[in-house]
């Protein structure tokens, strides 16, 4: 059963300053009327605090899903086309990728790749002080067999 979302009343904003004329007054969310919070949640300073608590708080549930790509499939279309006022046909290959199921890594598993991902900059001596710039393809080429 999930927890329980508390419960304002249908209120979304409650007024903190008082009513001046001409002006509209200040209002916040009523999980701050006190005052503007510093974090998301008491004991999450950082960005590097979210993994851990995410860890503990959610452990092997889906974290992240993924598809592979199973294979590569190429279909060849022919294609109208005008050229200098004369309409052709064109032969024109498109390739799609056949993809798996999803596949689905839990909030445990991500915070151990995550880890391990940290453990092998250091080892190769990257420090705070350093860039650390990635690029990646933004499409998976590798195949997985069948």
């Amino acid at each position: 059963m999930p927890a329980a979302k508390p419960n304002f009343g249908g209120v979304a904003s409650i007024e903190i300053s008082e009513r001046v004329a001409g002006e509209t007054p200040i209002r916040r969310s009523p999980l701050a009327k006190d005052k503007l919070p510093t974090s998301p949640m008491e004991g999450i300073d950082t960005v590097t605090d979210v993994l851990p608590y995410v860890a503990r708080t959610f452990g092997t549930k889906p974290a992240l899903g993924y598809r592979e790509i199973v294979r590569l499939v190429e279909e060849e279309k022919e294609l109208k086309k005008v050229v200098d006022g004369k309409e052709t046909t064109v032969k024109k290959t498109w390739t799609y990728f056949q993809l798996s199921e999803y596949k689905y890594i839990s909030f445990v598993e991500l915070k151990s790749i995550v880890d391990d991902v940290a453990r092998g900059l250091v080892d190769v001596g990257v420090s705070r002080a350093d860039i650390l710039n990635i690029f990646a393809s933004t499409r998976c080429v590798s195949l997985v067999s069948a």
